[in-house]
């Protein structure tokens, strides 16, 4: 019996779950199947590329890419196979639709259009500091993508002081685009999430760290700024693991001290 043929993968070996290991493989089969030549390159980033993902609670944030653009044939294959993939895969939560290469990577070539210059410059900060690649290309090779300074790290940071501010009731709106998960446990790790993050971006500011995983920074601030070391303490054990016995009134503790750390954060990147 012949056998299929299978993409060929890239530093798959990185992933510490085996759920999420298979998981990846699964998914890019089904891209890789349709979209054959036309496929540029995936990325996983998120919790996943930080080894942080718990099987059943964490999405597996995958990043395609083809050489031109998503149409309407394309939509009707990623309909029909978004059933079959959730149905192997529930919880994983990882096929999206394609981006294209050019659309995305187009404004890093000139500041004219200062819009698609700064969404492309994100992206090329996502690929170098936050992803892993784990098919096709390195789309960002032999094109210049400034490094992450202070004022894009303050920058980046908004979204994270805005949900954070939103969740403790400061702000009635939501002016990002994600959502709190309802279930305490959940909400409670993505909060300590948001505060590793945080920490991630004020370490980029202080031009030591370019990093966002928990392994790699939580230490690095703890050493630097040891009057934050019991709150740090207390995030590095509910970032990843859930807590089983979260409640709202231990939710709005830890936002007791999550917030000030927010808003001393935001200080340190404003200030000269």
């Amino acid at each position: 019996m012949q056998q299929l043929r299978q993409p060929s993968l890239v530093n798959l070996s990185l992933f510490d779950e085996k759920f999420f290991r298979e998981a990846i493989q699964y998914h890019v089969y089904e891209y890789w199947t349709y979209f054959r030549n036309r496929l540029a390159a995936i990325y996983v980033g998120g919790s996943v590329h930080r080894n942080e993902a718990v099987p059943g609670v964490s999405d597996l944030d995958l990043y395609p890419f083809i050489v031109d653009e998503f149409n309407d044939a394309d939509r009707k294959w990623f309909n029909q196979v978004e059933r079959r993939v959730e149905s192997k895969y529930p919880s994983a939560n990882g096929l999206c639709p394609p981006r294209s290469v050019t659309e995305v990577l187009d404004g890093l070539q000139s500041k004219v259009d200062e819009i698609a210059y700064i969404r492309s410059l994100a992206w090329g900060h996502r690929f170098r500091y936050d992803t892993t690649l784990i098919f096709g290309r390195d789309l960002i090779d032999g094109i210049r993508v400034p490094d992450m300074d202070k004022g894009l790290a303050r920058d980046y940071f908004q979204c994270v002081s805005d949900l954070v501010r939103y969740a403790a009731g400061l702000e009635s709106e939501n002016k990002t685009d994600f959502q709190l998960p309802k279930a305490p446990s959940r909400c409670l790790r993505k909060l300590a999430r948001l505060a590793v993050l945080g920490g991630a971006y004020l370490l980029v500011g202080c031009g030591e760290s370019y990093s966002f995983k928990g392994t790699d920074i939580l230490p690095l601030l703890k050493a630097r700024f040891p009057q934050w070391c019991a709150f740090l303490n207390e995030t590095e054990a509910l970032y990843i693991s859930l807590d089983s016995s979260a409640t709202d009134n231990r939710i709005s503790a830890y936002l007791s001290q999550l917030v000030p750390w927010v808003d001393w954060i935001g200080e340190q990147l404003r200030a000269a």
